[in-house]
């Protein structure tokens, strides 16, 4: 090395570049010319570039070999830790920083704070909080103040960011992006959205990082208006196709948002599609039940050499339930055991046993769940659920006492899953016992409870009882009954031959758009041969959804029964 200036200078230079080989060779030049021992900073100066670029056991090394270590020397390994997500390993190298008698500063602070909110530790962040106060340091920094309202924010603390944040002499860009990302990372979208309306009100404009919060914002609620006009801007400002997280971040909006078409457009145009993207495009495709276009999706991600991850694996499994294709969630289960996914993913734990319930293999949901180490509520209930619905009543019953046994209150879905179980095999006793029991227990019924007690008053006949429940939805709890309710009193009418009282109850209804209600009015009139009433119920079911096949079953059998052609009736011309 020609000098001490022109080593230093290429150290500055390798920091700029993040060059990981060459700062491994600055580190041997270091070493051989004595520069390494002559100069702290020079060592300082290598952790630094090993934090910046990832290596941080090269860091922590450098750091053990240096004869004397100032205050920028645990900065740099505390940044290095903080940096690339050691947070716990940040927490102690700064509790040894402080037993060795060094006093922080604001970039100490700055980089431990980080630390706090990754590890989500609000009682440090309080602590750290107290000590910038008392050295002074509070409101004169902007850096160190954005710190502290991004520790908060992502310790859930929002309040106390927020009041952080309306105490700034100065809201720049990063402090307002800490804000939203708080309020975006604790699903407050409606609070992220509002948060940005009075950022772009005060003048500023949104980066990428900004952009990224905002989409999700509008993924959490729905708000597919607000993303469209984002997209423009990113569109206009040359960020899309730049930036892999921005481009990501639109995807996942317009998935979520169930604008499935804008969201294919956008990922078919990704010059690069990481596993974050595929995994938001097939999750939206899961959620609006494009169950064949997910699991294509899932192949062409495997062909292109990307390895899933736990969204993509829970989004694919929930794919599988839906249409019973349980050798592929099989194969999925061996995967994921393979990668120990499921020693720290109880989410992908439940995605499983809900697979297996659904596809008619309850023995393999018990499997799955009694090798977790840890049983959620939400496990229970799935696991309860899954047997309820493949007709195993006593089983699920022996679940859910099992599970009140352990001190685990049900929840609701608990209870429906029981009533719905009980109402299947027509013990309409228990099932009404078991709604008893669960309002005694402080627990009110919801929607679906009360669609399971009516499907049983149809199917078993119990007019009066069926009238009274539905009565008591909104005299006793409040609740407007959905076409779902209507539809199961129609049907309780239609079965017990009550054609007028049925249709009455859809002449009454606040909304009749839906072919659900008219085809029980079409299958109560084929039971009586009412064909003048049938042939208007059918007119509007097909006016609702001409494609539905079981709506011409129907009509056809109706016509049978009552020895009819189908040309007779002139509401059935167009088909």
């Amino acid at each position: 090395m020609a000098s001490t200036s022109a080593f230093m200078s290429s150290l500055r230079t390798c920091a700029k570049k993040k060059d990981l080989y060459e700062c491994n060779r600055l580190r041997a030049e270091a070493h051989r010319t004595g520069l390494f021992e002559a100069s702290t900073y020079v060592g300082n100066m290598i952790i630094t570039i090993y934090g910046q670029c990832g290596a941080v056991s090269e860091a922590r090394e450098v750091f053990g070999a240096l004869p004397v270590r100032d205050l920028v020397s645990w900065n740099a390994l505390v940044s290095a830790y903080a940096r690339n997500g050691q947070a716990q390993e940040a927490l102690d190298c700064y509790e040894q920083m402080r037993s060795g008698g060094f006093i922080p500063d604001v970039i100490t602070y700055t980089c431990i704070l980080k630390a706090c909110g990754i590890v989500g530790s609000f009682e440090w962040g309080i602590t750290i909080h107290e000590d910038i106060a008392g050295q002074g340091f509070l409101g004169k920094d902007i850096m160190l103040d954005t710190a502290l309202i991004d520790m908060y924010a992502k310790c859930g603390a929002l309040v106390r960011a927020q009041q952080l944040f309306e105490g700034l002499s100065t809201q720049d860009l990063v402090s307002w992006s800490a804000l939203i990302a708080g309020y975006v990372q604790h699903g407050r979208g409606e609070a992220a959205l509002h948060c940005y309306s009075r950022m772009r009100q005060s003048g500023h404009s949104p980066d990428a990082i900004t952009y990224v919060c905002i989409l999700k914002a509008c993924s959490i609620t729905g708000a597919v208006d607000m993303g469209m006009q984002i997209h423009d801007e990113v569109v206009i400002k040359g960020l899309l196709g730049k930036i892999v997280a921005l481009d990501t971040a639109l995807v996942d909006m317009y998935a979520h948002c169930g604008v499935l078409k804008k969201a294919r457009e956008v990922f078919d145009k990704l010059k690069v599609r990481d596993v974050v993207a595929w995994s938001s495009f097939i999750t939206g495709l899961s959620q609006e039940g494009q169950t064949n276009d997910a699991m294509e999706c899932f192949i062409r991600m495997r062909a292109e050499g990307h390895y899933p991850d736990d969204i993509t694996y829970t989004s694919i499994l929930k794919a599988c339930s839906n249409i019973g294709a349980v050798d592929l969630g099989k194969q999925i289960h061996i995967e994921i055991i393979s990668q120990r996914l499921l020693e720290k993913n109880i989410v992908l734990g439940n995605s499983l046993i809900d697979m297996y319930a659904k596809c008619g293999v309850p023995m393999k949901a018990q499997q799955v769940f009694d090798e977790f180490p840890e049983k959620t509520m939400i496990s229970w209930s799935i696991l309860v659920t899954g047997y309820a619905q493949q007709g195993q009543v006593k089983t699920a019953s022996k679940c859910f006492l099992e599970m009140c046994n352990k001190g685990l209150a049900p929840n609701i879905i608990c209870w429906n899953a029981l009533i719905g179980g009980y109402t299947q095999q027509g013990q309409i006793e228990k099932a009404l016992h078991c709604c008893q029991s669960m309002q005694e227990e402080g627990i009110s019924p919801d929607n679906v409870t009360f669609v399971c007690l009516l499907h049983a008053c149809s199917h078993l006949g119990l007019v009066d009882e069926g009238q009274i429940i539905f009565g008591a939805m909104e005299e006793i709890y409040g609740m407007t009954p959905s076409v779902e309710h209507f539809t199961c009193l129609t049907d309780l009418f239609g079965r017990s031959g009550l054609i007028d009282k049925a249709n009455s109850v859809i002449n009454k209804m606040p909304f009749s758009d839906s072919s659900r209600v008219w085809c029980a009015l079409l299958g109560a009139c084929q039971k009586t041969g009412d064909a003048k009433l049938g042939s208007v119920a059918f007119g509007h079911a097909v006016n609702f959804d001409e494609f539905d096949g079981v709506t011409y079953i129907c009509m056809q059998n109706l016509c049978l029964s009552a020895n009819l052609q189908v040309s007779e009736f002139s509401t059935l011309n167009f088909i």
